[in-house]
Parts: C-alpha cells; structure tokens; sequence
C-alpha cells in the first residue's frame, strides 16, 4: 500500500507541475538517452573527418 501512494503522489505531482507551469513532460531518462546518441554521433562525424 505504501508504494501504491508514493507512486500516486509521484503522478500527482507532476500533473500539478504540467499543468500550473503550461509544459508538456519530459522523461529525464529519454532525454539524457537522446543526448548521448547525439554525442556519438558528432564522435563519429568528427573521427570520419580527422580519417579523411
């Protein structure tokens, strides 16, 4: 049960954060993810480039 109410009160939470502030919900997780293929990618180009 007390998981149960800490995971409600986490949803709760960030509903009442979207909402007063007008944001959509960004998953740190995905973002962080995102980031560093983004990173790799520019690793690439930029190791492509010095091989040439």
């Amino acid at each position: 049960m007390k998981i149960q109410v800490a995971i409600a009160r986490k949803v709760l939470v960030a509903v009442w954060h979207m909402l007063t502030k007008d944001e959509d919900f960004i998953d740190v997780y995905l973002k962080r993810l995102e980031k560093k293929a983004e990173l790799l990618n520019e690793i690439q180009a930029l190791e492509s480039f010095v091989l040439e």
